[in-house]
């Protein structure tokens, strides 16, 4: 990202995008996190408190998209801080644990919050974490739903590193280049379909 010993290249512009990362406890939040910034995991996973922040960078020909990622925490006592984190957020990542439907209905709630407390028009993203794990909700269900709220949909696994980093991939090139640079690209919508045929690892 810096000019070469030549001076022949121009530093590339970075292009900074809040993200925030919402749902219910123990849904794997801070677990995607981590597994996506430092390529770790940890089956005893502290919950959040408050929220935590990381930067994970995506390099393009001429440009670097920095997600600046906000793992907000999902217990119900931090439930009222979350709305301050939303704002400038371009986008949300709301997660819930596919093993578990108490986590499904909830992570409902967290959309509802962000879509009624959100400045700015976000790309909304639905993550079903923990596809290692026996699924208590069928991929129809969370795909209807996800359709619903105008939602991208995606399955994965922390534990297992099932499409953590594609998921972030995908979200990065929905990123418009600046300005100088041609987009090519449609609108942030993207299929659950075109989606699966970029994972480099199938899920469950």
């Amino acid at each position: 990202m810096t000019s070469n010993a030549t001076g022949a290249s121009k530093p590339q512009q970075i292009i900074p995008v809040k993200c925030v990362m919402i749902g219910p406890s123990f849904a794997g939040k801070t677990s995607l996190v981590v597994r996506l910034v430092k390529d770790t995991f940890h089956n005893e996973q502290a919950a959040t408190v408050g929220a935590m922040f990381l930067n994970k960078f995506f390099n393009f020909d001429k440009y670097v998209i920095k997600f600046e990622l906000w793992d907000t925490a999902g217990q119900e006592k931090f439930h009222s801080l979350a709305p301050m984190y939303f704002r400038g957020a371009k986008i949300a990542v709301v997660v819930f644990d596919i093993s578990n439907i108490e986590s499904f209905n909830k992570a409902k709630s967290w959309t509802r919050e962000f879509k009624s407390h959100s400045t700015e028009q976000a790309i909304m993203v639905l993550v079903g974490n923990k596809c290692d794990l026996d699924r208590a909700i069928p991929v129809d269900v969370a795909e209807q739903y996800a359709r619903e709220e105008d939602m991208i949909y995606f399955e994965a696994s922390a534990k297992d590193n099932t499409n953590v980093n594609n998921i972030f991939q995908i979200l990065a090139e929905k990123i418009p280049p600046p300005s100088n640079e041609p987009t090519g690209k449609d609108d942030h919508v993207v299929s659950v379909a075109r989606s699966k045929e970029k994972e480099k690892k199938k899920c469950c």
